[in-house]
């Protein structure tokens, strides 16, 4: 075992490659001679240039495919047989030039077959999931006892019902369609941007009388409740102004206890795709019937669950923190190399002590250059080399860059035996094993995906010098990022390098995490069009290029839909806290006004404009001392998020709820920051909002008490919290007099 990790040690730097025996001169000039090699993961262009150093075979990778990703150990393996083994993973193929050099490059005929396959299987699996859907939710025969059955088969409602015998009018290859962040709108009356629906007369009024008798049946046991207990008059209450500002929790519903008079003007069924964070539906199914002034008088969704739970994919404190007794491993252990160890250690959520400690210099040395030391080389590379030893076969495999969940990717820890870890990879939806032969190859089970979304290793490389190197990334060198990477929770592999490098850069404190489209809109405008923006001036979206107009289609008609109307109500004392909570809860539909394809009916307006405000402001990154470092995993803080934290402090209601664990703030290192307010005016009030946010934080910025902060930045934190302190809570009421602040 120590002889293997020696070896594994090596070929973290170099890899390991032979050909033939140190007493066989001639093996370098035979036709198929016999190779040995060995390396963690690396491109495959560097594979093979590796291997044709050795063997003195003509062989190159075309720049299309040089950035596959691949793990190899092979023994005495024919290179003939490597090479079409390589070939293989990668979706390739080998031609000959003029000048006998061998050129691996993507093969358009497997790439065409893969796509093919792959939306055909997408298909199968989304009409399998509708199947089940419908089939679970057929009503109940008479003759069948209600006992144990289906909960939510009995609890399902008018609007439920409905959904679903519309959703059975909706072909499945239309459905399976809808990709991640995308819609597709169904119309008894369809615009441009909408789809017929066709005649749903009958649905519609089985839907109206049934939930009429519902409707009537809600109210009247209201009003039972009411007068059995006065205290439910004030929770309707309540719950009528949550339903006001959020539209219900996990869903877009309106008008369930009111009745319908008149028959709807027109219907809405939509189909969206939302893409999967924590516990939210992947394919959501809504329907929408609009009065003839185009007001929702109904609206429902149903949704078809996909992806990782959240409770899933996260450990229980109390288990993972629970001390363990030492139990001998089952199988051949894997003998992980310190660096491994040390990687796995710093990105583990469990750890979470670990979080503030600075990597060892080895360790630092590899992490800033993820171009020569691959992200996926540290512990799963030395797995797949153990197994490969341990089962003596020929390996060869392509990784694909999600073959970990965001949350997987802080919280997998490292299998610790050779069984254990060969369970996992078939396990993985992500990941294809085949073996036979005395081979065993790995490759992406969605290759069309893996090839989509491999990040840019050169590029990640360079943001990560720039956040060295200027304290944080600039806006630019984000945006530079985003135009040739996909966001970093499509590409778990990226999380620890953002969180220890480029952390602030992603982050947008009481706004969220920051839009992708928005970066890659900033990304492709002209230095001469952000000076436009800046100075007050408009861009009208005809004049932008054709792919910055692609993006702007995207964020206008894409899911989830986050249009902003302009309506009196919403000019309400909605407070700093309600308003960072809207923006993460799903909306509830007013009007025709909140459905692009209605606003827009022909898609994106020829007048359609966007703005700019602009602002200079401060923000500070924590430097947190003592046992508790989880300020350090806070980001940058503006103004908004400095007054956040300390009304959370003060406010009893939260400590009552957990926030008592907020670390203590005490000294900080400050920063210049541009806050960009951009929007999208696509009709008269109504837009699209993003902010991007450039901050600039030296990087020997000194150290500041919190007392100390520039004076125009303490009054602007003043002035945030004093409009926190006035915010009023539907669901648990206000608090008494909080003590002053801390500066």
């Amino acid at each position: 075992m120590k002889h293997l990790l020696n070896i594994v040690l090596a070929t973290l730097i170099v890899g390991h490659a032979s050909i033939g025996t140190a007493s066989d001169p001639s093996a370098a000039f035979r036709q198929d001679p016999a190779v040995t090699y060995s390396t963690v993961a690396v491109s495959v262009k560097k594979a093979v240039q590796d291997i044709a150093k050795v063997t003195g075979a003509k062989l190159d990778v075309a720049d299309a495919a040089a950035n596959e990703i691949v793990v190899i150990s092979v023994k005495d393996a024919p290179l003939s047989e490597l090479m079409k083994r390589i070939a293989d993973v990668t979706s390739c193929e080998w031609k000959t030039d003029s000048d006998g050099i061998q050129w691996l490059n993507y093969s358009t005929e497997k790439t065409r077959k893969e796509q093919a396959d792959e939306t055909a299987e997408h298909e199968k699996q989304v009409a399998k999931g509708v199947t089940e859907l419908l089939k679970d939710r057929e009503p109940i025969p008479a003759d069948v006892e209600e006992e144990g059955a289906n909960s939510e088969i009995l609890d399902m409602d008018s609007e439920g019902k409905a959904i679903f015998k519309i959703l059975k009018l909706i072909p499945t290859s239309a459905i399976a369609s809808v990709l991640g962040g995308e819609r597709l709108v169904y119309s008894t009356s369809p615009t441009r941007m909408q789809r017929g629906l066709g005649n749903i007369d009958a649905i519609i009024a089985d839907l109206i009388a049934e939930h009429n008798k519902e409707a009537k049946a809600r109210v009247d046991a209201q009003k039972a409740a009411e007068e059995d207990d006065p205290q439910t008059v004030e929770q309707q209450r309540q719950q009528r102004e949550m339903q006001a500002m959020f539209g219900g929790f996990g869903g877009r519903f309106v008008g369930q206890d009111k009745q319908i008079t008149v028959p709807p003007a027109k219907v809405l069924f939509v189909v969206s795709n939302e893409g999967v964070l924590f516990l939210q539906p992947n394919i959501t199914f809504e329907m929408r019937l609009y009065d003839a002034a185009g007001k929702v008088i109904l609206s429902s969704e149903q949704w078809l669950p996909s992806g990782e739970s959240f409770a899933d994919m996260v450990p229980n404190p109390q288990e993972a923190n629970a001390p363990q007794e030492p139990q001998p491993a089952k199988g051949t252990p894997i003998e992980f190399s310190p660096l491994a160890r040390e990687f796995a250690s710093l990105t583990d959520f469990r750890e979470i002590a670990n979080r503030d400690r600075t990597p060892s210099q080895a360790l630092m040395e590899r992490l800033i250059r993820p171009d020569l030391y691959d992200p996926l080389s540290f512990a799963d590379s030395e797995a797949f080399l153990a197994v490969a030893k341990a089962k003596n076969v020929n390996l060869i495999c392509n990784l694909p860059d999600n073959m970990e969940s965001i949350l997987q990717a802080f919280t997998k820890g490292t299998a610790t035996t050779v069984e254990s870890f060969l369970a996992q990879v078939k396990a993985n939806d992500k990941l294809q094993v085949k073996e036979g032969g005395g081979w065993m190859q790995i490759s992406p089970s969605s290759r069309v995906e893996s090839r989509a979304i491999r990040v840019d290793r050169r590029a990640l490389t360079d943001l990560i010098a720039a956040g060295r190197s200027k304290g944080t990334p600039s806006l630019d060198d984000v945006a530079t990022y985003a135009l040739k990477c996909d966001e970093p929770a499509h590409t778990a592999i990226v999380s620890p390098y953002i969180m220890l490098f480029a952390q602030k850069a992603f982050a947008q404190g009481m706004r969220g995490q920051t839009d992708w489209t928005m970066l890659r809109i900033y990304g492709n405008l002209s230095a001469s069009q952000r000076q436009l923006l800046w100075s007050g001036s408009a861009l009208p979206v005809r004049s932008l290029n054709p792919g910055i107009k692609k993006l702007v289609d995207k964020m206008a008609f894409g899911a989830p839909v986050r249009l902003q109307v302009e309506r009196p109500e919403n000019k309400s004392s909605t407070g700093p806290f309600m308003e960072m909570l809207q923006r993460m809860m799903p909306t509830a539909p007013v009007d025709y006004r909140d459905e692009p394809t209605e606003i827009m009916p022909a898609g994106l307006p020829q007048d359609a404009f966007l703005s700019m405000k602009g602002s200079n402001e401060y923000f500070v990154v924590p430097i947190m001392t003592g046992p508790d470092p989880t300020g350090g995993m806070m980001g940058a803080l503006g103004a908004d998020e400095l007054a956040m934290l300390q009304w959370i402090k003060e406010t009893p209601q939260l400590q009552q709820m957990g926030a008592d664990g907020i670390p203590t703030i005490d000294k900080v290192r400050v920063g210049d920051r541009k806050v960009m307010d951009f929007a999208f005016h696509f009709a008269p009030g109504v837009t699209r909002s993003e902010t991007l946010m450039d901050d600039s934080l030296a990087k020997n910025a000194p150290e500041t008490p919190m007392a100390a902060l520039p004076e125009g930045f303490k009054a602007l934190i003043q002035k945030k919290l004093e409009a926190l302190r006035k915010e009023k809570f539907p669901f648990f009421g206000g608090g008494g007099p909080p003590p002053p602040p801390p500066f």
